[in-house]
């Protein structure tokens, strides 16, 4: 071998620098790789001064596998040469399977042939050009290399063909998404964490990086290129899920290449939290905050809201422990699509049947109708629910008995109601826009959709409301922001309700049976 591999000091020291210079983040225990490109070693002519502008490399490891593919590295003229941007790799054993130089126009001007092919009689050693990585050392790997003219072919050189794609020669990017199901719905915009991290042919861990993830679009990592394999693994919502790649994976699959692959981490939420008790507290006196109301939540065995028992005016004292009202659901079969739902008033005596909810479904199993005969107000109303074919928007018709009605639209995005209006015939009452957190609203798990879509419909929790109200009715207190505490799987545990031009707050408190899924 006319001394292909070589380890030389004040090479080494300039192309150590030379990396340096654009990647700070060195690991001590790997080492480096440059890739000269000397007069002596061009076999029929000099390259003109400044005419090379990168070098592009094809590598593999002891295994055959590809660790990199086509990757351009920048050239640094030195001396009578050149000599490439130093690349940090795992330590081991490598072979140099591609070489090619490009002018500044990114034109191969130059390229190392391939052993047996027609060039390769031209020079003394034709590539694969083996050479090793050592800890805390830089390797220069020399090639010998041939003009390539315009009547040259690619198979001349050994070669299928001379196109490449430039890769970043330190970093891959790689696309990541991360879903998780909890329950029935696909949570898709959600904040985690990803850790990425490369492991040497042995398996040892030699890198590792944290990203942040921010849904519902995909996100790109840049992942350090140069090591054997590497995993990509996120937790979150008690989900622990992770995926293996393997070099060639990264560069067949990197966000930049021919054939992107956008790799999905997640899985299904094997608990989901349904309440059992909901405390409200307001204002009082002396900076206190009495308990005002509390809701109670039953559950049957296949964690159907059976029963919502609602306490009004809800105190420690025991003679406020009487329900106001409750309501009592009833099933198509244990299982299956809710029925009805009949509300009782019992803060006189005897209770009394008050209101019942009727439901009907299209054959995609989402509410079409609900008929609510109001026995204590003597009205029968009927709301008709009407989805877009996208289902970002729908519209909730309510028609009564008595002749009048109203219209609610909403538009849906990732499966929370983002803006809303109502009207009535012409009339604009209010519009509103909202907006929601990335974590569990444990409404929406209850399995069904209320008569007035209260704050059961969206999959995360509001976070701001700007409600204007134009016409048809002006409440006295509105709405306008909230804050919450969170357990460690996503779910509220505390809600600050704050109201438009108002200091005072309300707050509400959560607990919660698990249901294993």
């Amino acid at each position: 071998m006319k001394n292909l591999v070589r380890y030389s000091v004040l090479l080494g020291v300039v192309s150590f620098l030379f990396y340096a210079c654009k990647n700070e983040n060195t690991d001590p225990t790997r080492g480096f790789v440059t890739f000269s490109l000397s007069q002596d070693n061009i076999i029929n002519g000099r390259v003109a001064s400044g005419n090379a502008a990168a070098a592009v490399v094809s590598i593999k490891d002891n295994q055959g596998r590809l660790v990199y593919e086509n990757h351009k590295l920048s050239l640094l003229s030195f001396g009578q040469g050149y000599l490439s941007e130093g690349v940090q790799m795992g330590t081991g054993n490598f072979t140099l399977t591609s070489f090619t130089i490009l002018n500044s126009d990114n034109k191969i001007i130059y390229a190392s042939p391939i052993k047996n092919s027609g060039k390769s009689q031209f020079v003394t050693d034709a590539l694969p050009i083996a050479f090793n990585i050592s800890k805390e050392a830089t390797t220069q790997v020399i090639p010998e290399v041939l003009r390539v003219s315009s009547i040259d072919k690619p198979s001349d050189f050994g070669y299928a063909d001379f196109g490449f794609k430039v890769v970043d020669a330190t970093v891959t990017k790689l696309k990541v998404n991360v879903k998780l199901l909890v329950g029935e719905f696909l949570y898709e915009n959600i904040d985690t964490y990803i850790v990425a991290k490369g492991f040497d042919v042995n398996n040892n861990e030699k890198w590792s990086k944290e990203f942040a993830f921010s849904g519902p679009n995909e996100n790109i990592l840049e992942i350090v290129s140069g090591f054997h394999h590497y995993t990509i693994s996120t937790q979150k919502w008690g989900v622990n899920d992770s995926q293996n790649l393997s070099a060639k994976q990264l560069s067949d699959d990197r966000a930049d290449g021919p054939l992107p692959v956008t790799y999905v981490l997640g899985g299904k939420v094997r608990i989901v939290k349904k309440p059992v008790i909901v405390f409200e507290y307001s204002e009082g006196p002396n900076n206190t905050m009495p308990i005002h109301s509390r809701t109670e939540y039953e559950y049957n065995s296949f964690g159907k809201v059976e029963r919502i028992t609602f306490y009004e005016n809800y105190s420690n004292d025991s003679t406020s422990r009487i329900p106001s009202r409750y309501q009592v659901f009833t099933y198509l079969g244990p299982n299956g699509n809710l029925a009805k739902v009949t509300t009782y008033y019992a803060y006189s005596q005897p209770e009394y049947k008050a209101i019942e909810d009727t439901y009907e479904y299209g054959v995609d199993g989402n509410v079409l109708r609900i008929t609510e005969a109001n026995y204590a107000a003597a009205v029968t109303g009927i709301m008709s629910l009407s989805y877009d074919p996208t289902y970002t928007h729908a519209t909730a018709a309510y028609r009564y008995s008595n002749g009048r009605g109203f219209d609610y639209e909403f538009n849906y995005l990732f499966k929370d109601i983002v803006s809303d209006k109502t009207t009535q015939g012409s009339e604009l009452c209010n519009h509103a826009d909202y907006t929601f957190d990335r974590n569990i609203n444990p409404f929406k798990h209850l399995g069904y959709t209320s008569y007035l879509l209260f704050n059961d419909y969206s999959v995360n929790n509001r976070l701001t409301e700007n409600p204007e109200y134009v016409g048809c009715a002006f409440p006295q207190l509105i709405p306008e922001s909230y804050s919450y505490k969170y357990d460690n799987m996503g779910y509220p545990t505390e809600k600050i309700t704050h109201y438009r031009g108002k200091t005072q707050v309300t707050a509400t408190k959560y607990y919660y049976q698990e249901f294993p899924q």
